[in-house]
């Protein structure tokens, strides 16, 4: 009589090793065992360093332009236009938000040239990138100001007074002459390169 065949030993589901996972490439899996200070992991001290080091070396034309365009940047977190319907409104949540466009663009500008982190990247295209965002944002804060004044008389909802229907405010005039500055200090800048 033939003999029967032998039965398979069937190992406990928690004793069977994990199995891999086949959405995640082997270089992305992280092994456990593996002590933590071996992680990458960004460091606010170091970060700030970076940064401070960055500016510290910028050439004068550099940090003029550098300041220049960060100022333009804050201000349109102040006032851009008062209205009677309206009240204030910043200069992120109207027509100013393209100022604030244009000077982190600015800044990406300035930061790509002096680090050369794009090398392959012909080094006028950052400065004309510096040079137009500069000029856009001087020609936008005038065409704001100049399409923003209403003098007619309002009476104001809050309170008894009278005040203009529309003007521009504090924040895009904060804006206009630091954009002048940082368009001196590209200039400054090109001047120097020449």
């Amino acid at each position: 009589m033939p003999e029967a065949p032998g039965r398979r030993s069937h190992t406990p589901p928690e004793v069977r090793a994990p199995a891999e996972d086949w959405h995640v490439k082997p270089s992305d899996r992280v092994d456990r065992d593996q002590p933590a200070s071996d992680y990458q992991s960004l460091d606010p001290d170091d970060w700030m360093t970076d940064v401070r080091h960055f500016v510290v070396g910028l050439s004068t034309p550099d940090k003029i332009a550098f300041w220049g365009s960060l100022g333009a940047l804050l201000g349109c977190f102040l006032p851009w236009r008062e209205t009677v319907d309206e009240g204030d409104l910043l200069g992120l949540v109207s027509l100013g938000a393209a100022v604030f466009a244009a000077s982190i663009v600015s800044l990406v500008a300035i930061a790509i040239r002096v680090r050369r982190s794009m090398p392959r990247l012909h080094p006028l295209v950052p400065w004309l990138l510096q040079f137009g965002s500069a000029c856009f944002s001087i020609v936008w804060c005038l065409a704001l100001s100049k399409l923003w004044w209403d003098g007619t008389i309002a009476r104001s909802p809050v309170g008894n007074f009278e005040m203009m229907t529309s003007k521009p405010t504090i924040g895009l005039f904060v804006s206009l002459a630091l954009t002048i500055v940082a368009l001196t200090g590209t200039l400054l800048g090109l001047r120097e390169k020449a």
